[in-house]
C-alpha cells in the first residue's frame, strides 16, 4: 500500500516530470498556451521571457528530489548517494568549507540539500549555481559552486535514485497483492 511518504515522493517527482516535458514539448509555443488566460496576465508575459526550466523551476526540481525525499531514501540508497557525492566532487568548483565533519571528505549531497532547503542559493547566468550551507550558532560555512553545464547530469542522477525508489515501491506493493 502507498504510504504519505510515497505520495510526497511520487507526486514531487511527477511535478517535476511534468516542467521537464513541458520543455521537451515546447508547451510555450503551442497554441494552447497562446489560448491561455491567465489571472495574472504579466505571468504568461514572464514566462514567454524566463521560459518553463527557469532558476525558479530549477530550485523547485531540486527541493522535490533534495529535500523532501532525502530522509526517506538516504538509508536504503546509501550506495547511490555516495556515488551522486563522488560525481559532485568531480565536478563542482570553488568549493570553501570549515565545518569539522568535512574532513577527510565533504558530504557535498548533504551541503548542496541544506542549501536548498535554506534558499541559500544563487545562479549565474549561464555560468554556475553557488549553493551555501552555515551553521551561525557554530560559526560553520560551506559554499561550493556547480557549473550549469553539470545541472542536467546532477538532477538525471538523482531522477534514477526516485526511479529506483518508484519501481522497489511498485515490487513491494505488487508482492502484497
Amino acid at each position: 500500500m502507498i504510504n504519505q511518504a510515497d505520495n510526497l515522493i511520487l507526486q514531487a517527482y511527477y511535478t517535476t516530470s511534468l516542467i521537464a516535458e513541458l520543455k521537451n514539448n515546447r508547451f510555450l509555443e503551442s497554441n494552447f498556451f497562446q489560448d491561455m488566460t491567465f489571472d495574472q496576465p504579466a505571468i504568461k508575459e514572464e514566462l514567454k521571457t524566463v521560459g518553463v526550466d527557469n532558476q525558479g523551476a530549477a530550485l523547485m526540481v531540486l527541493y522535490a528530489m533534495l529535500v523532501i525525499p532525502r530522509e526517506i531514501l538516504k538509508e536504503k540508497y546509501t550506495a547511490e548517494y555516495v556515488a551522486l557525492d563522488g560525481f559532485l566532487q568531480g565536478v563542482v568548483t570553488n568549493t570553501a568549507t570549515n565545518y569539522p565533519s568535512d574532513s577527510p571528505n565533504i558530504n557535498f549531497v548533504r551541503h548542496i540539500r541544506n542549501s536548498v532547503a535554506h534558499a541559500q542559493v544563487e545562479f549565474s547566468p549561464n555560468n554556475y549555481i553557488l549553493f551555501r550551507d552555515k551553521d551561525d550558532k557554530k560559526g560553520y560555512q560551506f559554499e561550493t559552486r556547480l557549473p550549469l553545464s553539470f545541472l542536467g547530469a546532477f538532477i538525471g542522477k538523482l531522477q534514477r535514485i526516485h526511479m529506483s525508489y518508484v519501481a522497489d515501491r511498485r515490487l513491494e506493493v505488487g508482492n502484497q497483492g
